[in-house]
């Protein structure tokens, strides 16, 4: 018995966060635990259920490398987005901040943002994205395309990109007179929305508002962007 512990005594570190991982092919992984930096490498297909993400841990998804998540997850660190990252639930930026860079793809059922974070590629939310605070800054047209926004304080967005929102805006303008939250400091924030037929400015603070795609952005929304969906059944 003494030999057989000592044979399979490994088994016991199995839950024991890997340092630093980076995965590479395609590959479904449950409960995936990690502390440091995970990296998805240039051309992995990398799937996670359940997911451990592990306090002040980094995630980064390397262009040419795409990672899907099938639950709902609390990212406690920094989200590095070169490649494309898809989540099926919620995600929650807790901690650190959610870089969506250049040429990254960043999907997901809902979304909520918390501190400074960064919007240089493509961001599309299914049902709704919420800011609680900090700033969320643009550059280079990045955009966010979500059904609503939901924005909980003054002058949560920055920089140069554009926000297109298919549904509903909430800034918390619910007493008589008072227009809510402002959205945006700069001009150069291109605000896409309809609301009851018409477009609205309310409240936008100093973002550009337009019913259509008519902002020097519009071409940032590619038809590859515009036809992702959250397809698939990963359980």
């Amino acid at each position: 018995m003494l030999a057989l512990l000592i044979v399979f005594s490994p088994l016991l570190h199995s839950q024991t966060p890997p340092n630093n991982p980076t995965l590479t092919g395609s590959a479904v992984y449950s409960n995936y635990d990690w502390t440091g930096t995970l990296t998805i490498a240039a051309g992995a297909n990398i799937v996670f259920n359940n997911p451990v993400w592990q306090q002040g841990a980094t995630l980064t998804v390397n262009s040419g490398g795409t990672l899907t998540i099938t639950t709902s997850i609390q990212a406690a660190g920094p989200s590095n987005v070169y490649g494309t990252l898809q989540c099926k639930a919620d995600y929650v930026q807790s901690q650190g901040s959610l870089n969506v860079e250049t040429g990254g793809i960043f999907i997901t059922n809902q979304l909520e943002l918390n501190g400074t974070n960064t919007f240089y590629g493509n961001t599309r939310v299914t049902t709704s994205t919420q800011i609680h605070n900090g700033l969320n800054l643009f550059s280079n047209c990045g955009s966010l395309v979500t059904a609503d926004l939901i924005n909980n304080n003054d002058y949560t967005v920055g920089g140069n990109g554009l926000i297109h929102i298919t549904a509903n805006y909430n800034n918390e303008a619910s007493e008589p007179g008072y227009i809510g939250h402002p959205l945006a400091i700069s001009s150069t924030i291109y605000i896409w929305y309809v609301a009851n037929g018409q477009s609205s400015s309310g409240s936008f603070g100093n973002a550009t508002v337009s019913a259509t795609n008519n902002s020097p952005c519009a071409a940032v929304l590619p038809v590859k962007f515009s036809s992702f969906t959250l397809k698939g059944n990963y359980k």
